[in-house]
């Protein structure tokens, strides 16, 4: 879609200050621009509304001057008639008259507040903000007013309703595209703002009208945020989406509306499919468009962004570190607990099962333990982290440590004792743990593994036990209880070893010299 559209969007839907744009995330061109959203937000200085119109421009330090200078002549020209005793209608046509004259040359459909201090071009926005200004200085009581073609002031409102027009009615707008109508009256639907008998007895046209257009009264800080959105329709229209970007999110702060959202979120999307960003400003732009889950951002599409992220960062370029940085970075800023999960799952199994791939076992382990968090239920995921734990401890030695690291799992994740690979690793372990017990001569302690053992092996017949394991396991317990004089206690131990691993050559020799 094409963004110069309009030179003046009023908002008709007004929200409150949420959580798209906070102060923290606005980014500034200049120092100049910086210190004047701070003079009028964080200092109350409603003297800087002429920095903030000037803000739009390269250097706007080299203009300010002038163009207070050049106003300040106006307003202290124009100040005795205030007590002349003239009627508001003539003491505004005097004011009218000497602004236009003094500073309007040409009329342009594109066009920023500072070209009227530079080249005398003007629109009926920036207009509109010079003619506020003064009348702010001259104390003249106005609004600002827009229609479905034009925006203008009222000076002396509800009183004597003097129209200030800057510009021709017919010039104040350029027309959307049907498709642009189209799609932001589905965007309203959707988010339940029209209801199903209105949308059935009223077209798009006198729809889109209605929602987009209201004749409303605003102030001048909401037209300094027109002001700024206007310049991020104009970046938009010229391709430079970053700077656009940046300028509706500054629309937005002065200004938030479902019309400036809206155009926020197109300019999102575009960023996403049009551009080509780095993965960081990837990763910003599909938290962004988290943002507008009411205005149809799906659940499905800020997935289907970050696998495509994960394919290319991870997947084709094996970048783990920045990667890491791309999640974490999305994960702060991911307000809904669902989607963070996925996401957190989808980073996580990713991760793991690269790392497996290359045969980092532990680190894979770690990932799939973290990904079993967000989706304890999976088999799938089970599975691998299973294959990914086996791995990780085939050179682990003590029985113990095993022992541990298997209950922790177990306890962690209960999904685990359905697996009879993991409750295979289990019984290794536990078998190993009775062989280690008997041969440090702690009976008591083996006895507990034997049974433990035993009582598993009973249970499910489709463990999968080493029997060389099994075999060094019994012949240490039986070698235990020879030595002490046990003779038919060592046999006996033999004998249930071998019914668990009957081919098992150490434990047949040892029945053999026992008999």
């Amino acid at each position: 879609m094409r963004f110069a559209v309009i030179i003046w969007l009023i908002p008709s839907l007004a929200l409150g200050q949420d959580s798209l744009v906070h102060f923290k995330d606005l980014q500034f061109r200049t120092d100049f621009e910086q210190r004047a959203f701070y003079k009028y937000f964080n200092q109350k200085d409603e003297g800087a509304t002429l920095e903030l119109l000037l803000s739009t421009a390269a250097n706007p330090g080299g203009i300010v001057g002038n163009a207070q200078e050049r106003i300040d002549q106006v307003v202290n020209r124009l100040r005795p008639e205030i007590t002349s005793k003239k009627k508001p209608e003539k003491y505004v046509k005097s004011v009218y008259t000497d602004v236009h004259s003094t500073f309007f040359k040409k009329y342009e459909l594109v066009n920023r507040f500072q070209e009227i201090f530079q080249t005398g071009y003007y629109n009926c926005v920036t207009a509109s903000a010079l003619y506020a200004l003064v009348f702010e200085k001259l104390n003249i009581p106005y609004s600002i007013q827009e229609k479905p073609t034009h925006v203008f002031l009222i000076a002396y409102p509800n009183q004597n309703n003097i129209l200030v027009e800057t510009t021709a009615p017919v010039f104040g707008y350029l027309t959307f595209d049907a498709r642009y109508k189209e799609s932001f009256i589905k965007n309203l639907k959707a988010q339940k703002l029209i209801g199903s008998s209105e949308a059935e007895s009223q077209g798009v046209e006198e729809l889109f009208n209605k929602y987009y257009f209201q004749n409303e009264n605003i102030n001048l800080h909401q037209l300094v945020g027109i002001h700024y959105m206007n310049d991020a329709l104009y970046y938009g229209d010229a391709q430079d989406l970053v700077m656009a970007l940046k300028q509706i999110d500054k629309a937005y702060f002065f200004y938030p509306s479902t019309r400036i959202s809206y155009i926020m979120m197109s300019l999102v999307v575009q960023s996403l499919s049009a551009q080509n960003p780095k993965p960081l400003e990837r990763a910003k732009l599909i938290a962004r468009a988290a943002q507008f889950s009411k205005q149809g951002i799906t659940p499905d599409m800020i997935k289907g962004e970050f696998a495509q992220l994960t394919s290319n960062l991870l997947v084709r370029d094996n970048n783990k570190a920045l990667y890491r940085e791309c999640y974490e970075m999305l994960s702060k800023k991911i307000e809904d607990k669902e989607l963070r999960n996925d996401i957190g799952y989808y980073y996580n199994y990713e991760l793991g099962r690269v790392f497996f791939n290359q045969g980092n076992y532990s680190p894979a382990k770690s990932h799939f333990a973290k990904a079993m968090q967000f989706q304890p239920n999976n088999a799938d995921l089970g599975g691998v982290f299973i294959s990914a734990l086996a791995n990780s401890l085939r050179n682990e030695k003590d029985s113990q440590a095993l022992m541990d690291t298997l209950s922790a799992y177990e306890k962690r994740f209960p999904t685990l004792q359905e697996n009879n690979n993991f409750l295979s690793m289990v019984s290794m372990t536990t078998v190993m743990a009775f062989g280690d017990a008997m041969r440090d001569g702690n009976v008591v302690q083996g006895e507990k593994f034997q049974a433990k053992f035993e009582k598993m092996m009973a249970a499910n017949k489709d463990l999968n036990t080493p029997s060389g394991v099994i075999g060094t396991a019994y012949s240490a317990a039986s070698s235990y209880y020879f030595k002490r004089g046990q003779k038919a206690r060592a046999k006996a131990v033999l004998d249930k070893g071998l019914q668990f691993a009957p081919n098992d050559f150490e434990l047949r020799r040892r029945k053999q010299m026992i008999n």
